[in-house]
């Protein structure tokens, strides 16, 4: 094994894949979300590891705790505005957010149309 491999396995932790830590991190968030905001340290604790371990594992898959939160709160508002009647400010509610013009914000950086609008093109 030359050095470059070792210092990978090193990284990534020796039984767990890239795709397993991607899908305990997103699950976790799933859990809480709604509840309490999202919170890399209370992720990170879950999967015995240091927040910064996690975050430079994250990085190391070219991805981020924020941008893992942020697209879960992309797809579900997504699905919620397409498959149920929730009003706006449950759907913000529910995605995580504390105020409904945030998460207004957010969707229409995520998709580059409002709520409503898109709600009106399912």
């Amino acid at each position: 094994m030359d050095g470059l491999e070792e210092s990978c396995r090193r990284l990534l932790g020796p039984a767990r894949k890239q795709a397993d830590l991607l899908r305990d991190v997103r699950e976790l968030v799933l859990d809480d979300i709604g509840k309490e905001p999202p919170r890399l340290g209370a992720v990170a604790k879950a999967l015995k590891l240091s927040p910064k371990s996690l975050e430079r594992r994250l990085r190391f898959r070219r991805t981020s705790f924020s941008r893992i939160v942020d697209d879960i709160r992309r797809d579900l508002s997504s699905q919620w505005l397409r498959d149920t009647d929730m009003t706006l400010d449950q759907v913000a509610f529910l995605a995580g957010y504390a105020a409904t013009a945030a998460w207004l914000r957010a969707f229409k950086r995520w998709t580059g149309t409002t709520p409503k609008r898109f709600r009106e093109l399912r």
